[in-house]
């Protein structure tokens, strides 16, 4: 009996499922939210004043408003300064108050947020290689409890330098959390109900991404907020138990037995208890040399499937799950990415929106700390525009294909961040405009969320089945690389305030005209060779 036979036969969408589900994603994608983006919080930048003397900052009453230079000069140069003072009215105490990251050092803070993606980018490298070799329970539990200890370390850093070597492996065991999970949510599904379960993972990272203000607003110190968002973790073993390992794994390393057993149990959750199943490895479900370095590694028989909206849950930013299948004994390389005209161009022109949806979907939510108003209040309506923009996104791909709908959002996404660049904070009457600009904000950020699942799904059906996961590998670089220039961009602003939105913006427009470049996917079977892509492109 094949898997997904024995699956639809224990109802493919059981309790046994869904809990197995939500249970992974409450401990992995909450935790992993917190720290990509704590820094928002944890490097906050105060207000702070210059002091000439040490010895004024004891007891310091005056008013603090932030410049570099000493107070009561026209000096802007920050060496000149013996000591800061810092409001802690907004914040409470973060790592620029701890370490002084401000003016001349400001940039320290957005070299935290890179050394996490640099993390993050070398765990990717690794993770997928000890999943498929060690198993997606283990390794998942293993790099959760380790994660946590890293962070509560973290907590106690001494040192900038420990700080942000701590960041760095925090990054890499994210991959460790993140690539099992994946792997997991995919493989204890059927094809017909995984469209609803790569959902559920965006769902608990929205709803990360709005607990983390309010955990922030309660703690008020870096310190405690690190170990508030790291200890959870510790006690993720108790739940080992729980978790069964992926019998889609089992199967691919031969554990027949093994993973008939965790079907049997599935079924007896889900009301069938006595359902007596015998597993064999199907054709369609192997392990595949090339596809050694990406996350997942099992392969799908899609040769006879049809392109479909719902196929976007088959990529995520910064996680490379791809599910294809390559022709058997053909050896394809990176190089085949730029083998010919149209494969060259659909290889560049994801690359560059991949880049450009990762800058602004970095930018805008790195930035909500930023916007006037309450900081814990903008990045809360940050995380909570997520939700309706999955539900957005399935709905426009479905009546609307895919360019479209990806070019109207672009669009939305610049006009907007333009817009809050010209709105004053007030008006020349008085009038408090901060709720204008926080809602344009949160528009922007809502229509490059919808960009960025949109091309999620473009990317898994242009790039043809023989290379899809390396395309996928490809372009995920980009969106490591936007992730890693965002916080720089963020730095513009000490030069002049607006200069950040203005330029995510901008690059919002680039995209736009060069959808059109690539066919429309809608209801058109996915390419399973280089050929079929240029037969695509011939057909338009």
């Amino acid at each position: 009996m094949s898997l997904d036979t024995a699956l639809r036969s224990i109802n493919d969408h059981g309790r046994a499922q869904v809990t197995i589900l939500l249970l992974m994603c409450l401990v992995a994608e909450v935790p992993s939210s917190w720290h990509t983006f704590g820094i928002v919080f944890l490097g906050a930048i105060p207000d702070h004043v210059c002091i000439l003397d040490e010895q004024a900052a004891v007891g310091y009453s005056g008013e603090i408003h932030s410049r570099c230079g000493p107070e009561g000069t026209n000096s802007s140069d920050a060496a000149e300064c013996q000591g800061w003072v810092y409001s802690n009215t907004t914040y409470g105490y973060t790592i620029v108050t701890e370490w002084d990251l401000v003016c001349g050092r400001a940039s320290l803070v957005e070299f935290a947020q890179l050394a996490l993606i640099i993390g993050i980018t070398i765990g990717s490298l690794v993770a997928g290689y000890i999943s498929d070799r060690f198993g997606r329970k283990n390794i998942f539990f293993a790099s959760l409890f380790i994660f946590g200890l890293l962070g509560c370390l973290g907590a106690f850093s001494t040192s900038y330098e420990m700080f942000i070597i701590v960041r760095v492996l925090i990054g890499f065991l994210d991959q460790g959390i993140n690539v099992p999970l994946w792997g997991m949510a995919s493989e204890l599904f059927t094809p017909r109900c995984r469209p609803f379960t790569f959902p559920v993972i965006f769902v608990f990272w929205a709803i990360g991404l709005m607990t983390l203000p309010v955990i922030a607003h309660v703690t008020r110190s870096w310190r405690f907020l690190q170990l508030a968002i790291s200890i959870p973790s510790l006690f993720t073993p108790l739940l080992y138990r729980f978790i069964p390992e992926s019998p889609r794994w089992l199967l691919s390393v031969g554990r027949d037995t093994e993973a008939s057993a965790v079907i049997e149990q599935m079924a007896s959750i889900n009301g069938r208890p006595n359902a007596i199943i015998t597993l064999s490895a199907p054709e369609e479900v192997r392990m595949t040399a090339d596809h050694k370095d990406d996350v997942g590694d099992v392969t799908y028989d899609v040769t006879k499937m049809e392109a479909r909206p719902e196929d976007y849950h088959e990529l995520r930013i910064d996680h490379e799950v791809a599910f294809g299948t390559a022709e058997k004994n053909m050896s394809v390389s990176y190089l085949d990415l730029f083998r010919g005209v149209w494969m060259s161009l659909v290889t560049t022109l994801l690359f560059l929106i991949w880049l450009v949806s990762a800058i602004t979907y970095y930018g805008l939510t790195l930035n909500a700390g930023r916007l006037v108003g309450d900081p814990y209040l903008n990045f809360f309506i940050t995380g909570a525009v997520e939700c309706p923009a999955i539900i957005i996104n399935i709905i426009t791909v479905t009546r609307f294909g895919r360019r479209l709908p990806l070019a109207i959002f672009f669009v939305i996404a610049g006009l907007c961040g333009f817009v809050t660049t010209i709105i004053p904070e007030t008006t020349d009457k008085g009038t408090d405009l901060t709720a204008a600009i926080i809602t344009a904000a949160m528009i922007a950020k809502f229509a490059i969320t919808i960009s960025f699942h949109t091309i999620c799904l473009c990317t898994v059906e242009l790039f043809p089945t023989v290379i899809r996961t390396k395309g996928i590998a490809f372009v995920a670089l980009a969106a490591r690389l936007g992730a890693m220039i965002a916080p720089f961009i963020l730095l513009l602003a000490e030069i002049v305030p607006r200069i950040p939105m203005i330029l995510f913006a901008s690059i919002s427009f680039l995209p736009c005209l060069a959808v059109f470049l690539l066919p429309e996917m809608k209801g058109k079977p996915q390419p399973q060779t280089i050929s079929d892509l240029n037969r695509l492109f011939k057909s338009r």
